[in-house]
């Protein structure tokens, strides 16, 4: 850490003047936000003090993750921020929060309004992960800190998204059944539909009994509660 000392006489009204000396602190006990974009493969991140960036990649994978954080950990004072990607931030952001390290999971909404606010129209991963560390050191109290979800959480959650997107094709693959049935040369692929549906329809079955064992095991309770306000059931209490 570097101690910078700044003299300064100070002069009022009345004709008095005071010598006052002011301490800063510079280096690694400054206050740093870290904004980090990431990709499949690959994550770009910053390190913004202020005034200046530092940027760094690493790898999407275990390794990338011990090293990030092992030349992080030298700083007091930091604010991790990045968007969701897919799924490509799971990892990640489940390694910060192990590490019981500050993070807030920001919407890209509001980043891309801070950047067209700053002009800046570029989209890339530099430009992305400055502009996601500069508004965490600038509006820090905007940013809500992450809180992590336990373990039968967070399958809950992966579980009930994949039902959804299997309903989704499901009622995507019926759309295109009722379509063909109007076709008197389509009689294969109708058969071909019918058989994708069913396979959909042993599959969702198959999560929802997933999900059924994890919420008796875990939150009964909670899906009572729920289920007692007319109108929701087994499905939307999940």
């Amino acid at each position: 850490v570097t101690f910078l000392y700044i003299y300064k006489y100070v002069s009022y009204d009345d004709g008095q003047r005071d010598f006052h000396i002011q301490l800063y602190f510079t280096g690694d006990d400054m206050k740093k936000s870290i904004g980090i974009d990431i990709a499949k493969d690959s994550y770009t991140i910053s390190i913004f003090d202020g005034k200046k960036h530092e940027l760094k990649t690493y790898s999407n994978d275990r390794k990338g993750h011990r090293k990030f954080l092992n030349y992080t950990k030298k700083f007091q004072d930091c604010f991790y921020i990045m968007e969701p990607a897919s799924k490509y931030h799971c990892n990640l952001l489940n390694y910060i929060c192990d590490q019981k390290l500050d993070v807030c999971l920001i919407n890209p909404l509001i980043v891309k309004a801070y950047k067209n606010m700053k002009m800046l129209r570029v989209k890339t991963d530099p430009v992305d992960a400055k502009a996601m560390a500069e508004y965490a050191y600038e509006y820090e109290k905007n940013c809500r800190k992450y809180i992590s979800i336990s373990n039968d959480q967070k399958s809950l959650k992966c579980l009930i998204k994949a039902r959804d997107d299997l309903k989704t094709t499901k009622a995507d693959f019926i759309r295109r059944l009722k379509a063909y049935e109007y076709d008197p040369f389509a009689s294969e692929a109708i058969e071909i539909y019918r058989k994708l549906i069913e396979e959909l329809n042993e599959k969702i079955k198959a999560i929802d009994q997933k999900i059924d064992k994890i919420i008796k095991a875990n939150f009964e309770r909670e899906r009572e509660l729920l289920m007692s306000i007319p109108g929701i059931g087994k499905v939307l209490s999940s």
